[in-house]
């Protein structure tokens, strides 16, 4: 009798531990913290793809695929590209757009990008090129900053040949503002053109100098970072620096109603009569809102229908621009500009600016611009 009891509640037990998923003939092994509200955690060796694991959201049982990790309930965000050390990539927070509270992933050097896995089940993150959405793009704006704050251009998963410049000069990874910067700042702005896989911000921040401003644009093509040009501005470097007064603006982030969208092209076109007005000081098309702004490193420097007045910049000579990102979905228009100086009263200079416009209606509603000064000149690094 005694034996037939053991026999029982061995078999108890054994079915037990298959419910909860300790083990099966897959080796796949269950979320430690997998209960609702929880999120996974799943790392790999160097090389190797991370194993499938499983974790309970708040809307049952949804099994994450190679690389993935479960989110926790309040929406699904793709987790940011896995770091080349296996360093987690990925920040935290809750509700739609945001990574599980709980979620944490590293990836190897060679491992499987990883994806998230919210309330209603899994949802694999794309990561070439045209294929990583807005969030996932996104996602690398994280690990680029990440990377940048820990002062370890490793913990970036980036192409072999990967170009890297700062104010127009080409670096190495991991020098220039990346071997200095100690901490985020409050101010940080998001931009993407998801067809093109462009990815770009405006951040603040500092380095063992004081307050910086950042602007960035990455290129993501299979899975890896493949271009990185920044802008960088300390005090003394620019007429204007006033990094403490900006504030996100949820301006750039707002769509534009999908029949009020222009063409890629048209956007270019409207932004490009600023330029067109500054260099024949003449800005009487420019096309701008009666309540457009303009905010140079954190100065407001115009505002409405005055912004026409052009002809006060009759001391720039010539004005180089690429146009890197322009988002119809949301009308954000990213060029990358030189204004050419040789004489000013600042001096001889070329002014680098990433500068910003939100373009809607066929109008310039704001303008954005991070810029410093450079010897007369001096580049962009992407003729």
């Amino acid at each position: 009798m005694m034996k037939r009891r053991l026999q029982c509640r061995r078999s108890a037990l054994w079915f037990a531990l298959l419910v909860l998923g300790c083990g099966d003939s897959d080796g796949q092994q269950s979320n430690p913290m997998g209960a609702p509200g929880g999120a996974g955690m799943q790392s790999s060796a160097a090389g190797a793809t991370p194993a499938a694991q499983a974790g309970t959201g708040a809307a049952g049982m949804s099994a994450a695929p190679a690389g993935s990790s479960a989110g926790a309930a309040g929406g699904t965000r793709a987790v940011p590209p896995p770091t080349a050390g296996g360093t987690p990539a990925a920040g935290s927070g809750g509700g739609s757009g945001a990574s599980g509270a709980a979620g944490e992933s590293s990836g190897g050097a060679g491992g499987m990008p990883p994806s998230s896995a919210g309330a209603g089940g899994t949802t694999a993150m794309p990561m070439s090129g045209a294929a990583c959405d807005r969030a996932c793009l996104t996602g690398w704006n994280d690990a680029y900053l990440m990377a940048l704050i820990a002062n370890d251009a490793t913990k970036l998963k980036t192409a072999p040949n990967v170009k890297f410049t700062e104010n127009g000069k080409t670096l190495m990874l991991g020098e220039g503002l990346w071997a200095v910067a100690s901490e985020l700042g409050s101010y940080r702005q998001d931009f993407a053109e998801v067809p093109a896989g462009q990815t770009a911000g405006f951040v603040s921040l500092r380095d063992e100098r004081g307050d910086v401003l950042l602007a960035f644009r990455l290129k993501v093509v299979d899975g890896a970072v493949s271009e990185i040009e920044t802008t960088v501005c300390r005090s003394g470097e620019a007429t204007f620096f006033s990094p403490r007064s900006l504030m996100h603006k949820p301006l750039y982030d707002q769509e534009v109603p999908a029949g009020e969208r222009m063409p890629r092209d048209e956007m270019i076109a409207i932004v490009d009569l600023y330029f067109e007005g500054i260099e024949t000081s003449d800005g009487s098309k420019i096309p701008f809102d009666a309540g457009a702004r303009r905010n140079e490193n954190g100065s407001n420097t115009g505002s409405g229908m005055g912004l026409q007045n052009v002809a006060m910049f009759s001391y720039i000579d010539q004005i180089d621009r690429r146009y890197v990102l322009v988002d119809e979905e949301r009308g954000n228009v990213l060029p990358w500009v030189l204004f050419q100086i040789p004489m000013g009263l600042g001096g001889s200079r070329t002014l680098h600016l990433a500068e910003l416009f939100k373009v809607q209606s066929g109008k310039i509603m704001d303008i954005q611009a991070i810029m410093v000064n450079q010897p007369l000149g001096t580049p962009s690094g992407w003729e």
